[in-house]
């Protein structure tokens, strides 16, 4: 009973976490890498996003993020951000 509890309020249950294969990226390309699920049953699982091919190149005022929710039954979450950067396409 104490663990369901705990659980309720974040303190031993699963965590997610995408772990990307690298950081930087030019539009169109594809970023791939692993949600990482720490003290769940499933501990990685694969992920591929294409990139749209009109992305802005990150700047001062442009950023790009990927943000992961993993929500529980017992209305707790888990939460992780990343930060890609964008850099222009050679061509």
């Amino acid at each position: 009973m104490i663990k369901k509890w705990l659980s309720r309020i974040g303190i031993g249950s699963a965590r997610v976490d995408l772990a990307l294969e690298k950081l930087e990226y030019m539009p169109g390309e594809v970023v791939t890498g692993q949600f990482l699920l720490i003290g769940g049953a499933v501990e990685r699982v694969n992920f591929t996003f294409r990139l749209p091919e009109d992305l802005q190149p990150t700047e001062e005022d442009v950023s790009y993020w990927f943000k992961t929710t993993l929500h529980f039954d017992e209305g707790t979450a888990s939460k992780d951000q990343d930060e890609i950067r964008i850099v222009p396409s050679d061509g």
